[in-house]
């Protein structure tokens, strides 16, 4: 008897290849090893993806839209700016994204970013997206611009600092801390 056939999909693959990168980094998005952790021929790869390169685009893609634009949206609905950025506070600390730990599907995509020129540029998009988001809700709670970006971008520094902590110290990477700091910062009446 054959075994059954697998049907996969564009986002299995690419699922399949940011689970590589937040266990091994970008070296190991290798198609001979997603092929074989998905129990598939290489040629299932190839009916989705044109090489190697196609899938890295595509997980760029999906950091960019799913850990990024889709908890923004996940908060829009929230009438009011601080609790809008209270919930995508608490929707960054998830410890799994489509089944991956997020804190080092982050972390590799930044090394990523420190040796390749479109990781870079993507990731330098996103973390201004992110900034920028931050910015405007602390704006619509009545912080000068000046201030709302300077909070922002501490705030921002914190979270990044949250996930390299989880990697090698999980005590020290407490998601209570970071909460605190957010609400010292929601709190706060935006004076220097």
């Amino acid at each position: 008897m054959t075994a059954p056939q697998i049907s996969l999909t564009r986002t299995d693959w690419t699922l399949a290849g940011l689970g590589a990168l937040a266990e091994g980094g970008v070296d190991a998005v290798k198609i001979d090893r997603l092929a074989k952790s998905l129990q598939v021929s290489r040629g299932s790869f190839y009916w989705h993806f044109k090489d190697r390169h196609d899938l890295l685009a595509d997980l760029l893609t999906l950091w960019e839209t799913d850990l990024t634009d889709q908890l923004i949206a996940n908060a829009w609905d929230i009438p009011n700016a601080a609790d809008r950025l209270r919930n995508v506070a608490l929707q960054a600390m998830d410890r799994l994204v489509h089944g991956v730990d997020a804190a080092k599907a982050e972390n590799a995509l930044r090394a990523w970013a420190a040796v390749d020129d479109s990781a870079r540029v993507t990731m330098r998009r996103v973390d201004a997206s992110r900034i920028a988001y931050i910015a405007a809700e602390l704006e619509r709670l009545g912080r000068p611009a000046d201030v709302a970006d300077v909070a922002a971008r501490g705030l921002y520094m914190t979270l990044l600092g949250l996930f390299v902590a989880r990697t090698y110290n999980p005590e020290l990477a407490d998601d209570r801390a970071w909460m605190a700091i957010v609400n010292v910062v929601l709190d706060s009446d935006g004076a220097e």
